[in-house]
C-alpha cells in the first residue's frame, strides 16, 4: 500500500489513528465515545465479534446483506465494534477523486453512509465525533485492489490479530511501544503471523 505526502489532511488523519492506537489497541476504550468508563474494545467483545463473522465469506450473497444477516439481534456493543472497526479498516484509503492516480472507490460519503448503516441494525444514530468528519475520513493511502475487494478477510485477520493483542500481558505489549525501527519490524513480524495458514477457516 502507497501513503500519498503531500496532503493537507494528513495531520488530522494520523492524528484520529492515534487515538485509536491509545484508546483502544492499547485500552479498551470506545472511539465514538467521551465515556472514559465505556469499554467496547475487550477481548471478550472483540472474540465475539470475530466468531459471529468468521464464516461469513462461506456464505451466499454480498458483503453488506451478509453482514445485516450476521448482526441481527446482537448486543449493540457488537453492533458498535463492528462500526468501529469499519472506521479502522476504512481510514486509511484516500476517500475523495483528487487526480485519476490517486482516486479511491471508498469515498468519505461512503464511509460515512456505511457507519451509518451499521449503528442503525442495533437503534442507535450516527456518532456525532470528528473522527467522522470529512477531513478524518479523507485517508492517506492507496490500497490495492485485495484491501478494497477483501473486506471480510481483512476485517477476520484484524480482529484474530486483536484477539492475541489483548491477552498479551503488559510486559509483552510493552515491547513494541518502542519508537525505534527494530520494534517497528517486530511488530510487523508479530502481525504478519496472523495472516499465515488456514486462518479463515472455522474452527
Amino acid at each position: 500500500m502507497a501513503r500519498e505526502n503531500d496532503l493537507e489532511w494528513m495531520p488530522q488523519v494520523l492524528g484520529a489513528a492515534e487515538l485509536w492506537r491509545d484508546k483502544c489497541f492499547y485500552g479498551d476504550g470506545a472511539l465514538f465515545s467521551d465515556d472514559p468508563n465505556e469499554k467496547l474494545w475487550t477481548l471478550n467483545n472483540i472474540q465475539e465479534l470475530y466468531d459471529c463473522l468468521k464464516n461469513l465469506q462461506k456464505q451466499k450473497g454480498k458483503y453488506w446483506g451478509k453482514l445485516a444477516i450476521q448482526m441481527k439481534d446482537k448486543a449493540p456493543k457488537i453492533i458498535k465494534l463492528q462500526a468501529e472497526v469499519m472506521w479502522m479498516l476504512r481510514l486509511f484509503p484516500i476517500g475523495k477523486s483528487i487526480e485519476s492516480n490517486r482516486h479511491t472507490k471508498i469515498l468519505v460519503s461512503t464511509k460515512q453512509s456505511d457507519i451509518r448503516k451499521i449503528m442503525s441494525w442495533g437503534g442507535m444514530s450516527m456518532p456525532d465525533t470528528h473522527l467522522l468528519s470529512e477531513q478524518v475520513l479523507l485517508g492517506v493511502g492507496k490500497p490495492g485492489p485485495y484491501y478494497l475487494n477483501k473486506i471480510v478477510f481483512m476485517q477476520l485477520f484484524f480482529l484474530n490479530l486483536l484477539c492475541d493483542w489483548k491477552a498479551l500481558s503488559d510486559q509483552d505489549r510493552d515491547q513494541f511501544k518502542q519508537n525505534n525501527a527494530d520494534t517497528a519490524w517486530q511488530f510487523v513480524e508479530y502481525c504478519d503471523q496472523f495472516l499465515e495458514g488456514n486462518l479463515y477457516e472455522s474452527s
